[in-house]
């Protein structure tokens, strides 16, 4: 290859080189990182608003407004998220439940 023969080229073929492949990893990385994150918004988003459900019923200790049985499952149906997002390896699915899970535990109890 000619760039190889001159020293001067040699050094902007590698750097080339370099680049090309530098920004190949950044594509594959940036497509996992860009799930991951999508992953930990809409875990922050679903987790985030049972907050105020939460509080409100710490603050006022009223819980007359909340169907039992729906929030019963609910929960349940957390628990399963939890375990599912551990035993997959899917740390947003895992994290957001467990936070959902304590949120909707402090309701219940």
């Amino acid at each position: 290859m000619y760039w190889v023969k001159k020293k001067h080229n040699t050094n902007k073929g590698l750097i080339w080189f370099q680049g090309l492949l530098s920004t190949f990893l950044l594509i594959k990385m940036k497509s996992i990182d860009t799930i991951s994150i999508i992953g930990y918004i809409a875990a922050f988003c679903t987790t985030a608003s049972f907050l105020p459900q939460a509080i409100k019923t710490i603050r006022t200790k009223d819980t007359s407004g909340i169907s039992l049985y729906m929030y019963s499952l609910f929960t349940v149906g957390t628990l399963f998220w939890l375990i599912y997002g551990i035993r997959s390896g899917a740390v947003p699915v895992a994290v957001a439940n467990a936070v959902t899970l304590l949120f909707a535990s402090i309701i219940l109890g």
